[in-house]
């Protein structure tokens, strides 16, 4: 397997005028990261979601990257409860199942709502999305010669309870 180390650093300034790290500062201070770690194949897949979470909160993880052999052969898939990846560790706490790793990625990050009511509609979106990455590797794996034309013609309807949430909730 082959070991990434992806490094997303953020800094934060000591002055009032506190921004990310894209903004000229004098003092500028590390934050303590968290050790997390990512195990999946050479794809984005669903762990794309999980990597832009964590490079918007200027997050640093590593990445152990497993071959379609390596997972047939070894051992790995033993060690994954429910024997599937993404396998996610935060130090020695280690999850799998994408969407539980989102949210756990939500909530350390301060990013799951102000309280149940928006947590649960972060939950409801989502599923939405989930939803809509099941159809979308329906046409991809099974039904892209056939399927392609009438997915394409049906997406703006598929977004639209995205958008209709959206502006329901001021944009987020």
């Amino acid at each position: 397997s082959l070991c990434l180390t992806l490094s997303h650093s953020r800094t934060r300034c000591t002055e009032p005028s506190s921004t990310l790290s894209r903004s000229i500062c004098p003092v500028a201070i590390l934050d303590s990261m968290p050790e997390y770690s990512i195990t999946y194949f050479p794809v984005r897949g669903r762990c794309s979601s999980m990597r832009m979470l964590m490079a918007d909160q200027g997050q640093t993880w590593k990445e152990e990257v497993i071959s379609k052999d390596e997972w047939t052969n070894g051992n790995m898939r033993n060690s994954c409860a429910f024997g599937q990846l993404p396998k996610f560790s935060d130090g020695d706490f280690v999850l799998v199942q994408s969407n539980t790793i989102l949210r756990y990625l939500g909530r350390q990050h301060d990013l799951y709502g102000k309280d149940i009511k928006e947590a649960t509609l972060i939950d409801m979106v989502n599923d939405g999305a989930e939803d809509l990455r099941v159809k979308y590797g329906i046409l991809i794996f099974k039904e892209y010669e056939t399927g392609k034309e009438a997915f394409i013609k049906n997406i703006p309807a598929e977004l639209k309870p995205f958008e209709d949430i959206l502006a329901k909730n001021n944009g987020g």
